[in-house]
């Protein structure tokens, strides 16, 4: 049974019993009782599905688009905050497609050169889209509208752009680059430099090497993610709130970032492996407690989640990672989705490629993935019972 028609059951029986009740019809206390226990066992069953994973086994692909493999770049998706645009770009190529994110059908191309996006960002209120290239000259915005690079070809990054995030207002854009230990912040939309933040660790003595960024959900912070773990920062100035790593002394590298939309966690995927023979020592999803850093959930696959790209549900109660199977073929990789409270495994949407990315649609109702395959999907998301 699907989610829809098992809610629409429930709402129905209620219907049933307020219209008997209001005198429309007269109901005897043994009626009532039946209808009352069926709802009752609907709910149960369903909580027992959800609890077991057997009610999200499916994985249903809305649309897909078929482009070249790319199993030796990397590909990068975004959906827009409206949900009515889904972005698209690959190392590879300087086109940054547009895509309607109901059907597939394509927009419009932003091309340019230097636009070849290793990340993708929407601004919040969905009017532009910025491109962060693997190029010296890295950083791109464009007129969603139009599709007018208004800014293009900045050089942010000597290696490129690894990390883009804007801040809740869309004032401003946090990036971070390839083999970079800073992090910058630029006004938008001139992109204006406001500063560049080195990443300085007190322990090592040092800037960090950073993999991933993201504002907070209200501003204040920015969270860096290295090899040590996740380094909590004042965006006002860059300094540093604390560092959370609860491998410490040993490293927990985290290769992206996800503030919940509580506003009072935030998740890193981590892949911290054997430098010898990249093997997965902790490759997971954990969940933190932003006040003080504590670990309050984990998330495992068997498999060895690496590369992991981390994102919630807009309800904030399902955590889904794209990832490359560490301990499968090199290739092979899925979208994988938790209940953040229970961290049982709702759905595994397997791939016979790495997932490189992932986003979800505002709505929760779908997710995007590029895969290392060349596809770029839009595909039902797993709920949870009563997430509506």
């Amino acid at each position: 049974m699907r989610w829809r028609e098992f809610r629409e059951k429930i709402r129905k029986t209620f219907k049933l019993i307020d219209i008997l009740e209001s005198g429309k019809r007269r109901i005897s206390v043994s009626r009532r009782f039946l209808l009352l226990a069926s709802v009752s066992v609907l709910v149960l069953v369903g909580i027992v599905l959800v609890g077991s994973g057997l009610a999200q086994t499916r994985s249903i692909i809305i649309w897909s688009q078929q482009q070249p493999e790319n199993t030796t770049h990397n590909g990068s998706i975004a959906v827009s905050p409206n949900g009515q645009l889904v972005a698209s770009g690959r190392t590879d190529s300087n086109d940054v497609n547009i895509w309607n994110a109901a059907n597939g059908a394509l927009i419009r191309t932003l091309n340019g050169r230097d636009n070849n996006a290793n990340a993708l960002a929407f601004s919040p209120d969905s009017q532009y889209l910025v491109s962060g290239s693997t190029s010296n000259l890295s950083l791109n915005l464009w007129r969603v509208s139009d599709g007018v690079r208004l800014v293009g070809r900045l050089p942010a990054f000597t290696n490129g752009i690894v990390g883009l995030s804007f801040s809740p207002d869309g004032q401003l854009l946090a990036a971070s680059g390839s083999h970079a230990n800073t992090y910058k912040i630029f006004h938008v939309p001139d992109m204006t430099l406001i500063g560049e933040f080195g990443n300085f660790d007190p322990v090592l003595g040092y800037n960090a090497r950073i993999f991933s960024i993201a504002f907070s959900r209200d501003g204040q912070f920015i969270a860096a993610g290295a090899t040590r773990g996740i380094y909590l920062r004042n965006a006002a100035d860059g300094s540093l709130v604390r560092t959370i790593n609860p491998n410490y002394p040993n490293p927990m590298t985290t290769d992206s970032i996800a503030f919940a939309p509580n506003g009072t966690d935030v998740a890193a995927g981590v892949a911290y492996k054997d430098p010898t023979y990249s093997n997965c020592i902790d490759c997971s999803i954990k969940i933190f407690r932003i006040a003080d850093g504590t670990l309050l959930h984990t998330y495992t696959d068997p498999s060895g989640p690496d590369f992991p790209k981390v994102q919630f549900s807009p309800s904030g109660r399902i955590i889904g990672a794209g990832f490359s199977d560490n301990h499968g073929t090199v290739t092979s990789g899925a979208a994988e989705f938790w209940n953040v409270d229970t961290e049982q495994i709702l759905r595994r949407d397997s791939r016979d490629f790495w997932v490189q990315d992932l986003a979800y649609a505002p709505s929760g109702k779908t997710y995007a993935f590029y895969g290392a395959d060349g596809v770029i999907a839009v595909v039902r998301a797993p709920q949870i019972l009563f997430d509506w």
